[in-house]
């Protein structure tokens, strides 16, 4: 009975966990098959923050997009000023 489970791929990647069969981890003795559900375990917690973080960035670039659409019709309200043109509204009166 061996209890050699080839968790990665050619790649050097970690296999998905849906690729494993039931004949690979039934193979497994007690304590291989403890440690590969503690892999399994990880593995799934890894994809949740994974997911949560690309959720997370999702959120972060509509927010810049809304600050930035925000700030731009700000400007566009308010336009910048110069010492000049400050000079000629308050001393001339000019709008």
């Amino acid at each position: 009975m061996s209890d050699r489970l080839e968790i990665f791929d050619s790649l050097g990647q970690v296999r998905p966990l849906n690729s494993f069969t039931t004949a690979e981890l039934e193979k497994l003795t007690p304590e291989k098959r403890e440690l590969f559900d503690k892999l399994a375990a990880a593995m799934k917690a890894c994809e949740e923050v994974e997911q949560a973080h690309a959720n997370t960035e999702k959120a972060v670039r509509v927010a810049v997009k809304e600050l930035d659409d925000a700030h731009a019709r700000h400007r566009k309200d308010h336009p910048p000023t110069t010492f000049y043109r400050e000079w000629r509204r308050i001393v001339l009166g000019e709008k």
